[in-house]
């Protein structure tokens, strides 16, 4: 009976039995295989917005020199600001920009031009503010819809529910979570206003 044992025994060696080490290569390729689907797709996925932002940068300098061509003054000089906005921060880095830094970088500039046209009417100057306006609806054409207003009321009421409610206290710490949600989604300022109005005391 030992010798026998001592025979199974010595069949399996330290690999285990031939199911086992068959059972243990099934997994082993498997994991590998669903490794790989998992890069392809990470790749594919990364390919993907790249394009989307090469398709971006190739719109604005296309528009850009089109304007140039047909004379069209303010659009030429909207998009060659914009494309030099760009070209700065990706020089920061020397690295391809992200499309959530592309968004942000034409956000800002958007930003800017109606900051502008706040202080340009405060000072009794519409011509400026008009221009800024121009300037701006030329900008927003290159950034996704924004939500509406009534969107962003539904959206912060729904986040303030499963917070188990907030107070103007909690104003700071509601507004971050806010703007990380609707980034690139909503208007800053519209975030705030209706925000506001929603935080009790």
């Amino acid at each position: 009976m030992e010798v026998r044992r001592w025979k199974s025994e010595g069949k399996r060696g330290h690999g285990g039995t031939k199911t086992e080490v068959k059972r243990s290569e099934f997994w082993k390729k498997k994991i590998e295989k669903e490794d790989l689907k998992r890069k392809l797709y990470t790749l594919s996925y990364n390919n993907y917005f790249r394009s989307i932002i090469m398709e971006l940068l190739k719109k604005i300098e296309s528009e850009m020199m089109d304007a140039t061509k047909k004379g069209e003054k303010l659009k030429a000089d909207t998009l060659k600001m914009l494309k030099s906005d760009i070209t700065y921060e990706k020089g920061k880095t020397g690295e391809d920009l992200s499309e959530d830094k592309i968004l942000e970088i034409i956000t800002r500039a958007g930003k800017r031009r109606k900051e502008s046209i706040e202080e340009y009417r405060k000072a009794d100057r519409e011509d400026l503010a008009s221009q800024e306006e121009m300037e701006l609806k030329i900008i927003e054409t290159y950034l996704p819809e924004m939500m509406s207003e009534e969107d962003v009321e539904s959206f912060i009421s729904e986040k303030i529910k499963e917070m188990g409610g907030a107070s103007k206290k909690d104003f700071g710490r509601v507004m971050g979570q806010m703007m990380k949600d609707l980034k690139g989604k909503a208007d800053g300022a519209v975030v705030k206003k209706v925000l506001s109005k929603k935080l009790t005391d």
